[in-house]
C-alpha cells in the first residue's frame, strides 16, 4: 500500500501525513493498493476485507454497515421522465448514513485508540459517535452552533463529548484539526484521512455488483462521497465486475455552490489551493475535497446541478411517496437533481442519508393532519374534503 498526492502526483510508500507535504493542506492523498475481487462471504464490509487497506486481523466495528438496498422506483422514474430508477438507500445503516462506511473503516484502523475526532453539522459526526461506542473508543466531535438538535442527540446519547464552537463550520473544522495535531487524536475527517475514502468506495463497489444504468446521482457535500464512489466504480469495473461506467450527476444546492463553480470553471488544474469560495454560498463551509469531486464528474462525462430548497422539499416527498424511501433534506438533492436535470435513460440516486433524522424538513415538505372528532361521519368528511382517491 502507497499513497500520492491526488494534486502533484508525489508518492508516499508510508503516510503518517494527513495531506502531502510539498501541497500543503489542499494536497489531499489517495490510497493505492493491489486490486482484490471481494468475498462471496460475509456480511456488508466485511465482504471488502481484501480491498481495503487495513489487516483482517484488527478489531472492527461491531455493526453491520454496507450491503444496503437498491430499491426499484417505477412509479417515481416515470414521474422524472427515466427508464428505470433505482434508490441506493443507505439510511439503512447503523447511524442512518452513508458516512458509516467511512466510519467502520476508521475504527479499523484506528486501532483501538482512546479518542477519535470529526468535525461535523451532522452524518459524519454522528456516525463517528456510533462507531467509537461500538468499538469502546472516546469520539470527541467539534460542531458548530446550528447543529440540528437531532444530530446532536443521536452524537451526545452514544457517549460522544461534543465541542459546540463559536462561529460556523470553517471554524469548527479548524480547531479539530488543530487538536489533531496538538492532541495526536485519531483523525475521522474525510478530507484529510486518505484512509476513510476507502470505506466510502465500498458503496460504489455495491452499486456496481447489482445494476448497470447510464446515470449516478450523487449530493456532492465536501466531495469526499462522490471521489469515494467514484473510486469504487473505477474499481470495480478493474476488477471487471462492470462493463461500463455511469456519468456522475453531481447536485449542490444555491447555498452552497463551491464544487459546482469549480467545476463550471474547469478547477482541477494547477497547483493546490483552497477553492475559490463565496462566503454568502458556502454554507457547509470549506470542502476538503472539491478538487477530486470535481475530477470525478469530469472524467466520468458527467454534469453538476444546483437545486434549490423548495426543488429539495418537493423530492423528499416524491422520494417517499412514489419510491418508499425516506431521504433526509440532503439526500433527496439527488432526485431534485433528476428532476431538473431530467436525463433519461436508467439511473440509480443515492440516496445518502435516512429522513427519520430530518423531521423538521419533512414536516415542511409533506401534508398536515387531518382533526377531526370521534364519529365515523368525520372520516367521510375529511375524505370528501382531502380528496383522497378511495
Amino acid at each position: 500500500m502507497r499513497f500520492r498526492c491526488t494534486v502533484c502526483g508525489t508518492v508516499f510508500e508510508k503516510s503518517y501525513m494527513a495531506t502531502c507535504s510539498s501541497c500543503g493542506p489542499w494536497g489531499v492523498l489517495e490510497v493505492e493498493q493491489t486490486l482484490r475481487l471481494p468475498e462471496d462471504t460475509g456480511d456488508g464490509m466485511e465482504r471488502f476485507l481484501p480491498l481495503l487497506p487495513i489487516d483482517p486481523s484488527w478489531p472492527r466495528p461491531n455493526l453491520r454497515v454496507g450491503n444496503t438496498p437498491l430499491v426499484a422506483a417505477r412509479r417515481l422514474a416515470a414521474a422524472l421522465g427515466l427508464r428505470g430508477l433505482w434508490l441506493k438507500d443507505e439510511g439503512r445503516n447503523p447511524s442512518g448514513s452513508i458516512r458509516d462506511r467511512a466510519s467502520w473503516l476508521a475504527g479499523a484502523h484506528s486501532r483501538m485508540r482512546t479518542v477519535a475526532t470529526s468535525s461535523s453539522r451532522g452524518d459524519s459526526g454522528a456516525s463517528s459517535a456510533v462507531c467509537c461506542a461500538s468499538m469502546g473508543s472516546l469520539a470527541v466531535l467539534f460542531v458548530p452552533r446550528e447543529t440540528s438538535r437531532a444530530r446532536l442527540a443521536q452524537m451526545l446519547v452514544h457517549g460522544a463529548r461534543v465541542l459546540r464552537v463559536q462561529g460556523g463550520p470553517t471554524d469548527a473544522q479548524h480547531l479539530c484539526d488543530q487538536a489533531i495535531r496538538e492532541l495526536r487524536w485519531y483523525n475521522c475527517n474525510t478530507g484529510t484521512n486518505p484512509m476513510l475514502v476507502e470505506g466510502l468506495k465500498t458503496c460504489g463497489i455495491e452499486i456496481a455488483e447489482v445494476q448497470a444504468v447510464d446515470w449516478l446521482s450523487v449530493p456532492v457535500s465536501d466531495g469526499a462521497v462522490i471521489a469515494g464512489i467514484w473510486k469504487g466504480l473505477k474499481e470495480a469495473y478493474r476488477l471487471r465486475l462492470i462493463d461500463r461506467l455511469p456519468r456522475l450527476l453531481g447536485v449542490q444546492t444555491h447555498r452552497d455552490t463551491t464544487v459546482y463553480e469549480e467545476w463550471r470553471n474547469d478547477g482541477d488544474s494547477g497547483p493546490a489551493r483552497a477553492p475559490r469560495v463565496d462566503p454568502q454560498r458556502s454554507e457547509g463551509g470549506v470542502p476538503r475535497d472539491w478538487r477530486r469531486a470535481v475530477r470525478a464528474i469530469a472524467e466520468s462525462g458527467g454534469r453538476m446541478v444546483l437545486v434549490s430548497d423548495d426543488d429539495i422539499l418537493t423530492a423528499m416527498t416524491l422520494t417517499a411517496r412514489l419510491g418508499g424511501v425516506y431521504p433526509d433534506k440532503h439526500a433527496a438533492s439527488a432526485v431534485a437533481g433528476l428532476s431538473k436535470l431530467r436525463p433519461g435513460g436508467t439511473a440509480i440516486a443515492l440516496i445518502t442519508g435516512g429522513g427519520w433524522r430530518d423531521a423538521d424538513s419533512a414536516v415542511a415538505a409533506g401534508a398536515q393532519p387531518i382533526d377531526v372528532p370521534n364519529r365515523i361521519e368525520s372520516v367521510l368528511e375529511a375524505m370528501e374534503l382531502s380528496n383522497w382517491g378511495i
